[in-house]
Formats: C-alpha cells, structure tokens, sequence
C-alpha cells in the first residue's frame, strides 16, 4: 500500500500535469470504487478544472473550481496514468477523466480496494472518516502521540502505529524502518512505551519520511507514483524486506514474524522485547537443553517440551489415523515408526507434516495461556521453521566429547544422535540465536549462564 511518501509523490507529479485542466467527460469503468452518489459525481465534475491537489496522510484531496472537493484512497494498488492522445491505455484502468488539452487521467486499480469520494470545500474535512484521520507526524508534539499511544495499552507498538487515527501516513514499510532506527521490538506492548521512546519514535518516523519523500518513495512489488515511474528509496531500507541478512548494526540476521497478521522485520538483539517473552531452548541431542530449560522453570518462568507436547499428539485419534494411514499401520508401534523414518527421508518428512502443523497450534495456545514469560524447549527449532514463533532463541552447546558422555549414559547408541543430527541445523544457524550456553562445565556454572540471560531478558 502507498504510504505518506509514496503519496505525497504522486501528488507533486499530478499537480504538474493536470492544475488548470478542465475535465470535459469521465468513464467510469467501475462504479464500485465511487462511494458517493454515482450520477451526482460524474454530472458534477463536468468542465470543472482542477485548481490545487493537497494530502493528508494516505488522502488526496483535489480541489476543483465551484467549490467541489475530489477524495481519493489509493488503498493496496491505486495509481495514475497520465495518457497522451496516441498513448494506449494500460491496464486495470478504472476511472477516465477526459481533459480539455485532449488528454486523460486515468486510475488504475488491479485490486480495485481504491476510492474516490465527492465532497465540497465546506463540508470535506467534517466526513466522519476524515476526521478520523489523526495528525501526521510532522504537525504531533511527543506528549500528544504519547497520550495517543497509551489508549492502547494491550496492543503490540507496531500495531499502534498502523493506526491512522494514532497518526496517519506510516503504513508497514515506514513503522518497520521507524521502529527499527528507535531500538523498539515491533511487538511490545504499548503501555511499556515511554515518553523519552516516544520521542525517539516521533524524531525517526519524521526523519524517514522526509528521507522517503526526497527520493520519491520505496517502489515495493507493485507501487509506482505515476506513470510506471520508480521510487528510489528502498535503497535506503535497513529492514524492511530484508529477512535474513546481517542486521546493518550488530550484523546479526534480521528476523521475520508476523505481528496481528502484518509481515514485521526487526533484528532480535537491537530490539529487544519488553514485556511478556516466549523463549526457545534449542540445541543438538544430548547438549543439555532439558537441564537448562529445568533451570529456567527455578527461576519462575512457564516452562514446557515440545517433545512431550509431540507425545500428546500421538494421542490424539485424528493424529493416529494419519500416521497408521502413512505408515500402513494398524496400531501405533513406535519402535516401527523410528526405524521407518530412520530410513526412509520422504517418510519422515511426511510425518513431520502430520506433527508440526498442530504443535504450532498448541504452542501459539500456551502463549496465549499466560501472561508471564514462556520457555518451550524445542530441539528441532529451525528443522520445524519455528524459529519466527519466538522471541528469543537460547541455543545450548557442547563439546562432542562431553555430549557423547551425556548420550551414552541415557542408554542411547551414537546412531540414534547421528540420525537427530542430520535433522537438526543447529550448528548450521548458530548465528540466529540471541544466546549461547556452553554447557561444558558443571552445574553452577549452567545456572550463572542462565540468571545472566534471565537479567538481559527482564531489562
């Protein structure tokens, strides 16, 4: 969706090509996007020129001659073509407007979430869903945003800022670069906002924007201002769309997650959650993950096993169908099962289709169950693309000679931790984990570990 920058371009290049023409006809090849009386809309425009185009967030307000205000709401994927005679016109065009130097603007809307809204000068800043529009950040004071913030105190900050009755003009791309410049997790609460970040928030979401304007804003996927032409800032974007990669600070990988549905990309270690955390023990088989997540539970943090939640799941009826239906089975016979998956890699691959998808569930449930910080060990974490579910991911770590010492004295054969080894990535995304554990001393030294995490956790 265009935000203020990408609008406020639009807006700069329509007023260059259509201030002092006059509209001669219009088609309107879809009425739906005009949510005004159909047939006073387009009567009342006729020969009416085009004086002066203003914005207010995401809003373009064209003010024509006798009055008459045009409002329009690029919503997903609104744009403009601007057409010469010979010119053909593009596609998804929805609105024509025929003008009096013969030739047109067009609106185009592949997904047609678009609107245009006829009002005038007298009554247009009174309609109910432009009041609601709360004031750009360029025209907030702190304390004014700060009290804006706290009305929703149970709600996640990124959240919040979407909001545009909050303050409008910054949609997901410019929260998550305004959040990211401030050190704020997309997902704390806002009643854990201060003051002091509030005005960290208000001083970067107005840097970005006059950075995003300056270069005509971030052509993302489908946006362009007018006429196919290019923004120039996404160049410039630390986070946004940049899973993955080195986090421009601490050089960490950017992590993804989803925060009330909307795709958020942070850096884990310069963001730091407040509030409630859901925290992954991770770590290759027999490092000493369950020693370390008992610890976590002395020092009162919920504390559960995703293996044993697995255990839960075989028995449940739905489950066990699935599996004697993949395995060919009449009864659950786990011994079957391990030695099947030990050797054939398709089969295991299916099972995990079968388990993983409602361990997610159970998990996401046990999050929703407290308010208190939640510890879930979860050896295959990246196997199970897991890892975007958490906030902080504690990997535990061995010397192989100490683990094989941990393995063989629970009665297991080096085979059976060769074959979890195959399955786990743990090594392999070390650098993904915001805390490492060597566990290769004794017990105190685990539990000095451990209470230094939980302080850097309750910050």
């Amino acid at each position: 969706m265009p935000e203020l920058p990408e609008v406020e371009t639009i807006k700069k290049a329509l007023e260059s090509l259509i201030i002092g023409k006059k509209i001669i006809s219009i088609d309107i090849l879809k009425p739906k996007l005009i949510k005004s009386d159909l047939d006073c809309f387009k009567n009342s425009l006729i020969d009416k020129t085009f004086l002066k185009i203003t914005r207010h967030g995401k809003y373009l307000f064209f003010h024509l001659s006798d009055d008459l205000v045009l409002i329009n709401h690029l919503r997903m994927e609104g744009k403009y073509q601007f057409k010469h005679p010979n010119d053909e016109i593009e596609s998804h065009a929805r609105i024509i407007f025929h003008l009096d130097d013969g030739n047109a603007l067009i609106y185009r809307d592949s997904r047609m979430f678009g609107m245009y809204y006829l009002s005038d000068e007298l009554h247009y800043q009174n309609l109910d869903f432009i009041k609601k529009v709360g004031k750009e950040p360029f025209f907030l004071d702190e304390n004014e945003l700060f009290n804006n913030i706290k009305k929703h105190k149970e709600t996640e900050i990124k959240t919040v800022l979407l909001n545009q009755e909050v303050m409008s003009g910054l949609g997901n791309i410019y929260v998550d670069e305004t959040l990211f410049r401030s050190k704020i997790n997309p997902s704390t609460k806002a009643k854990f906002i201060t003051l002091e970040e509030t005005k960290v928030i208000l001083k970067n979401a107005i840097e970005v924007l006059n950075a995003a304007i300056l270069k005509g804003g971030s052509t993302i996927k489908t946006y362009k201002s007018i006429d196919d032409v290019d923004g120039h800032f996404q160049t410039d974007l630390l986070v946004y769309g940049k899973a993955d990669e080195p986090c421009p600070n601490c050089a960490k990988p950017l992590k993804f997650m989803k925060v009330n549905g909307r795709g958020t990309t942070y850096c884990s270690r310069c963001q730091k959650k407040k509030g409630q955390k859901f925290i992954a023990i991770t770590g290759l088989y027999g490092s000493g993950k369950s020693k370390v997540t008992q610890l976590f539970e002395d020092e009162k943090y919920h504390i559960y096993s995703s293996d044993a939640i697995i255990k839960e799941l075989y028995e449940e009826k739905v489950v066990q169908d699935k599996i004697k239906i993949l395995f060919k089975i009449d009864t659950i016979d786990f011994a079957f099962i391990r030695k099947a998956i030990f050797e054939d890699e398709k089969l295991d691959k299916k099972l995990k289709n079968i388990l993983y998808p409602p361990l997610k569930e159970k998990i996401l449930k046990i999050f929703r169950k407290h308010k208190e910080n939640v510890v879930i060990e979860v050896p295959l974490l990246f196997d199970a693309k897991m890892e975007n579910m958490f906030d902080v991911i504690v990997g535990v770590n061995v010397l192989e000679e100490r683990r094989n010492k941990f393995i063989l004295e629970r009665d297991k054969s080096l085979d059976f931790k060769n074959y979890y080894d195959s399955h786990n990535h743990f090594l392999d995304r070390l650098d993904e984990c915001d805390y490492i554990i060597q566990n290769n001393k004794d017990e105190n030294n685990l539990l000095k570990e451990v209470l230094k995490i939980k302080k850097d956790l309750d910050f």
